[in-house]
């Protein structure tokens, strides 16, 4: 197997108040092309699993413990220079599954548990060399729910159990050769919820228990074969929140718990059949559901809604009058929401909101004057969010900020250019069981590789409340990953107040307890993923970071 070449280098000099991440290049291609493009990021067993490029194997599927020994090529699938394409690729009992193409059999479902041995093909589903594609595999009540091409049927909705007997197609919604065109799968109460079309109703909302009886048209909302074109968009508060065209209202967003009787439009935000969502994401914030609209006389702002017509406004005219602010690249970060939006005199900037109109406001002119820096890749980690903008036309960097404008800086590894540090945005941000931030970046003249970032300082010391960090050696959790049970465990007990709560990825807390004795069992109910574990003792902070699997 081919190994890589390692650079290591300190992050240059940051302002005092600022955390020193450490940054690791891992030289992927050595060949003429430089670049090894990883992607499709996915942690399993503690390892990190990803597509990659080189010049001698082609794109084929890599692992990663985060050392220099550790991160070679797991298989050649396609051998020689021939590439496989790993892609949409998906942890699930603690295995991978993704989609890939071998000499012989096409683009089909594979699977690997992280070893060469282990990395195979779970089922020629389009048989001989042709392609099935299996597409969005999605984890849905225990099975894997995916889109697949058998030819008889067209792409239709499939679902595997991890073996090829246990592979097989859930429903033919669009009898025939003929592809039912599934898309947007998002999982809600145990089911999954997607856009489809039988070819008599268009594209209308399905819904699967990933049975055939239990696969179904959700609602015909734009009666014929017009379709509504349906989507789902998030899962907050106990609903699933959609957008559709039913065909009176134009484009809007709609609620469901799941039953058609609660299934109703949130508002007509742009009345006389127009369009008022425009396709933006959805995020969800302190209970309520933030998102791009348009009213018809004010541009597409910033809206908010608790889940009620009456808890449905606009929360602030960013770009005063007509003009669109587009918000987007939503994440929560120190109890504020951060996205990227238009002003006018300020271009395409990070912007930060508490809720209130009053505090919904620039973070930093980054591209100063009317130029936009367009803040992307938004993502939390430890103490900072982090994010990547532009500085001039081109020139885009890795940035960092604690909420402040003068906390709002770009980092960069030592040895990259002074003036493109970053000439391709990070992709595929991705948190790990050793607390580091795996991405793919161009930061030097190795080109566009992987490239990791782990902040080594600890808890960062807020100097306006004095809080102080835990000593590291004060409390572990174990067993990390979990499935959702897990023991904390303290040094000593040699405090009067102490409490655990824990948070996922955006910010939301999804568990909390006072700490009365030295070891505490945490029991989550929550999807896999990453969490952060705070623990407070007295006037003292710490985070550990936990994977549920």
């Amino acid at each position: 197997m081919k190994k890589l070449l390692l650079t290591i280098s300190i992050a240059a000099t940051l302002q005092s108040f600022a955390q020193v991440p450490v940054f690791k290049g891992f030289d992927l291609n050595t060949g003429a092309s430089i670049d090894s493009k990883p992607a499709d990021f996915t942690q399993a067993n503690g390892k990190i699993i990803f597509s990659a490029t080189t010049d001698t194997d082609g794109t084929e599927l890599w692992i990663s413990d985060g050392t220099t020994a550790g991160t070679i090529m797991l298989k050649d699938i396609m051998a020689g220079s021939g590439s496989s394409n790993p892609s949409d690729l998906v942890e699930w009992n603690g295995k991978v599954y993704f989609s890939a193409a071998d000499a012989t059999n096409g683009v089909e479902l594979w699977v690997t548990d992280g070893t060469a041995a282990g990395t195979t093909m779970v089922k020629d589903i389009n048989s001989g060399a042709a392609n099935s594609n299996p597409n969005q595999l999605t984890v849905v009540n225990g099975k894997l729910l995916f889109v697949a091409n058998n030819t008889t049927n067209g792409e239709e909705l499939w679902i595997s159990d991890g073996t090829a007997a246990g592979t097989m197609m859930v429903k033919d919604i669009r009898t025939g050769a003929n592809a039912s065109n599934i898309q947007y799968i998002m999982v809600y109460n145990s089911k999954a919820y997607f856009q489809a079309t039988n070819g008599t109703n268009g594209a209308e909302l399905w819904v699967s228990d990933g049975t055939n009886s239990g696969t179904s048209m959700f609602k015909d909302f734009w009666t014929g074969v017009t379709g509504s074109m349906a989507t789902p968009r998030l899962v907050s508060g106990g609903l699933l929140y959609f957008s559709v065209n039913d065909g009176s209202h134009g484009v809007e967003i709609w609620t469901t718990d799941g039953t058609l009787a609660n299934t109703q439009i949130l508002k007509d935000i742009w009345a006389n059949s127009l369009d008022g969502y425009d396709g933006g994401e959805l995020a969800e914030y302190n209970g309520k559901v933030y998102f791009p609209a348009e009213d018809g006389s004010l541009g597409v702002e910033l809206w908010v809604t608790d889940g009620t017509p009456g808890g449905t406004l606009m929360l602030k005219d960013i770009y005063v009058g007509g003009g669109d602010s587009d918000p987007s690249d939503f994440m929560v970060f120190k109890n504020k929401l951060y996205f990227s939006a238009y002003s006018s005199g300020k271009g395409v900037e990070l912007w930060a909101t508490d809720g209130t109109p009053g505090n919904t406001s620039l973070v930093k002119d980054i591209y100063t004057g009317n130029y936009n820096s367009y803040p992307t890749d938004l993502f939390v980690y430890k103490n900072f969010l982090y994010f990547t903008a532009e500085k001039a036309f081109g020139d885009r960097h890795l940035w960092q900020t604690d909420g402040t404008a003068t906390g709002t800086i770009s980092i960069a590894p030592v040895g990259s250019s002074a003036t493109n540090p970053i000439a391709s945005s990070p992709d595929f941000l991705y948190y790990t069981v050793d607390s580091t931030v795996y991405f793919t970046a161009n930061f030097t003249s190795t080109g566009n590789e992987m490239w990791s970032m782990k902040d080594t300082t600890g808890m960062h010391i807020d100097t306006s409340t004095g809080i102080r960090p835990v000593s590291t050696t004060q409390f572990c959790i174990y067993p990390n990953p979990n499935h959702g049970s897990m023991t904390l465990q303290l040094e000593n007990t040699d405090f009067k107040n102490a409490s655990v709560l824990v948070y996922d990825m955006l910010g939301r807390e999804v568990y909390q307890s006072s700490i009365t004795k030295q070891e505490s069992q945490i029991n989550l109910d929550v999807p896999k993923g990453v969490y952060l574990v705070k623990l407070q003792i007295d006037d003292a902070v710490q985070t550990k970071q936990v994977v549920v699997e």
